[in-house]
């Protein structure tokens, strides 16, 4: 038997509170669960990385901003946390789907004895068919030891438990050379090929730095597909307003097309029916485990 290929799924705070109204969007909510479950009948194993904590801390609490202080954070993301638990197990409970949360800090990471704990821990959810919910441990993390931002979780997830995708959605459909909230004729890249030669061509701060409740931005998501390149892993960055461009994705990419990408970055149009998005290729170097030493952490190689 062929194994399930494994995705893994990042969701943002933005994609999930509207910056304006400050709503709840139970719209993509339940689009992203969907998709989910047409993966996992489609023989994928699926794991989904949600921010949300300290968003939904302070809509619990009525509060109108991020708090400045690290305690004041904690405090949020512990009450937010469970909230975020809550709207994704009812949702998944309605499509049969059981759920497990996953808090992750950067000492489960460094510690080789908690990190193959952790490891353990995703592929036994996996193999009883449970979709693993994932998000740092903002409670417990301090600035000086926490991971940062679910980008870079996402993309050392998707080393942990060998994902062949990580797919990063955002309030973007693709990665542009501009910021395309303040050019309007931005050009799309559609492919990228060498992370470290669209780095030294595109100037990645200026184009965004992240939502007013989140922490990302198009330069964390960056070092995301860098790692996540090193680790032998497609990254994909596509509009979270539409969740189920991830299954038309996966569609559009048979095995030919995976294997005959463009050489270097370009930029096309959809005539062809591609949908909207970005594809980084793995480093062609890349070996398992090589991604996290891009986090500058000291872990242990991935088990083969």
């Amino acid at each position: 038997m062929i194994p399930a290929r494994t995705i893994v799924i990042k969701l943002g705070t933005s994609s999930l509170i509207d910056e304006t109204t400050h709503d709840i969007q139970y719209d993509i909510v339940a689009g992203v669960a969907s998709t989910v479950a047409a993966l996992r009948d489609g023989g994928y194993r699926v794991v989904l990385l949600s921010s949300g904590a300290v968003g939904f801390g302070l809509l619990r609490m009525g509060l109108p901003s991020r708090p400045s202080s690290l305690l004041g954070k904690q405090a949020l993301a512990a009450i937010g946390q469970g909230e975020v638990m809550s709207m994704w197990s009812n949702v998944f409970s309605q499509r049969g789907i059981a759920v497990a949360q996953v808090l992750l800090t950067h000492d489960d990471i460094a510690s080789p004895k908690r990190y193959d704990h952790a490891v353990n821990t995703f592929n036994e959810l996996l193999s009883i068919d449970v979709v693993p919910i994932v998000n740092e441990n903002d409670t417990l993390s301090t600035k000086e030891i926490q991971i940062g931002d679910n980008d870079t979780l996402g993309a050392i997830t998707a080393t942990m438990v060998h994902a062949s995708y990580l797919f990063l959605l955002t309030d973007v459909d693709s990665l542009y050379a501009s910021n395309p909230k303040h050019d309007v004729h931005a050009s799309r890249i559609d492919l990228v090929t060498s992370i470290s030669s669209l780095r030294e061509r595109l100037d990645f701060s200026d184009l965004g730095a992240g939502s007013a409740n989140g922490t990302g931005g198009m330069a964390t998501k960056l070092r995301a597909a860098e790692i996540a390149s090193a680790a032998g892993i497609f990254t994909v960055i596509a509009s979270s307003s539409r969740p189920s461009v991830v299954s038309e994705i996966l569609e559009y990419y048979d095995g030919e097309r995976m294997g005959n990408g463009a050489s270097s970055e370009s930029s096309g149009d959809t005539e062809d029916g591609r949908p909207l998005h970005t594809l980084f290729f793995p480093d062609p170097c890349s070996r398992k485990g090589n991604g996290l030493k891009a986090v500058g952490l000291e872990i242990p190689p991935l088990m083969s």
